[in-house]
């Protein structure tokens, strides 16, 4: 399904090239548990349910980590919140630079010994570039994508009251690059 992304560009709205699977110089030390899979990364993400996303450094200077609802469509995160606040200050500069982690399939591993112990894992990093989304078709579509990702007896769409829909803010991440890893078997 998404296997033909992986040594492609994809030109974005912002023509910004995606790459999937080199963001990072540093070859991964676990070569046997890396995840360089699209359809095994995305199913890792299904399983997921919330992303950590990284900003840069604020007007303090320092980094800006949240935990966020999300929906993922297969090139984008798209990602909800309040129309005020520091993530809105920092979005306000778009496209931003962005880091994104997710992870699941958590077992805590016991050993005899302090460092015999471990922890068994699926984890998804990555790098992107956020930005608000101003479309309001593309702003239906991002909210729908949410709810479907979290309702247990999803719909084909949902309705939102105009009232809400004027202090909510949908942005999204255009996935930039993205790979995974698990240690479990």
């Amino acid at each position: 399904m998404l296997s033909h992304l992986i040594k492609q560009p994809i030109q974005t709205k912002n023509k910004i090239p995606m790459f999937f699977g080199s963001f990072s110089k540093t070859p991964m030390r676990r070569k046997d548990r890396e995840i360089t899979d699209l359809i095994e990364i995305g199913g890792i993400i299904n399983k997921c349910d919330t992303v950590r996303v990284a900003f840069p450094q604020d007007r303090e200077g320092f980094p800006y980590i949240l935990p966020m609802s999300f929906a993922y469509d297969g090139k984008n995160f798209y990602l909800h919140s309040s129309k005020d606040g520091r993530k809105m200050e920092i979005l306000k500069h778009s496209p931003v630079k962005v880091g994104f982690e997710l992870d699941t399939d958590h077992e805590l591993v016991v050993g005899k010994a302090g460092c015999d112990w471990g922890f068994k894992y699926s984890s998804v990093i990555g790098v992107g570039y956020a930005q608000l989304v101003n479309d309001e078709n593309e702003v239906q579509k991002g909210l729908n994508l949410i709810m479907k990702n979290y309702d247990p007896n999803p719909k084909k769409s949902y309705e939102f009251k105009p009232r809400k829909l004027k202090s909510t803010r949908v942005w999204k991440i255009e996935i930039f690059d993205i790979k995974g890893k698990s240690n479990v078997k």
